[in-house]
């Protein structure tokens, strides 16, 4: 009879439950998480509640320039999870080039009790993602007669010719889009 060194029926889970958080764009987080059915069952016996009809929340902290240790960061959002089977949520309308966590939380009467905490997530800032500002144009320039004042195409200003201004050298030849001659 020959022995065998160890159980094949015995089954050994390494799942563990996590929130892990990405930046999707500079006013967007993306969170998802798994719940293991040991934490559910252990939540379900503490709250005595079924996990179907647990009050989940998203809570969103701003810890940008924090060393963060569960209390002392703003929490700037909090958002109800209705459907318990939800296992991701976007979160909108952030600050850029902030920090931020996120809590999958009970709330119970209003005081929260954080299940799994996120990564910190730094958002991009508009110019790092890729975001121009917006650029304005001055009105072109156009040259008298005399060529010694410079005025816009609207004739505001008239100021003198500036001998040697880099700016207003080529104003005699340039019409604001090519030059002239």
């Amino acid at each position: 009879m020959e022995r065998q060194l160890y159980n094949e029926d015995w089954i050994v889970s390494y799942q563990r439950s996590h929130m892990f958080c990405l930046p999707i764009h500079p006013t967007c987080l993306f969170a998802y998480w798994f719940v293991t059915d040991d934490w559910r069952r252990l939540c379900e016996e503490h709250w005595m509640c079924d996990w179907s009809n647990m009050p989940l929340a998203i809570c969103v902290y701003d810890v940008t320039g924090v060393w963060f240790d569960g209390h002392n960061a703003p929490l700037i959002r909090q958002e109800n999870i209705g459907d318990t089977s939800t296992t991701n949520w976007y979160i909108h309308n952030l600050v850029p080039g902030r920090h931020y966590i996120v809590d999958l939380a009970v709330d119970r009467q209003g005081e929260l009790f954080s299940l799994l905490r996120s990564n910190m997530v730094p958002l991009p800032s508009r110019a790092e993602y890729g975001v121009q500002p917006s650029v304005t144009f001055a009105a072109p320039l156009s040259v008298s007669a005399n060529k010694e004042t410079v005025t816009d195409l609207n004739g505001v200003n008239g100021q003198a010719v500036i001998s040697g201004h880099p700016g207003l050298r080529y104003a005699d030849q340039f019409d604001g889009y090519h030059l002239t001659r």
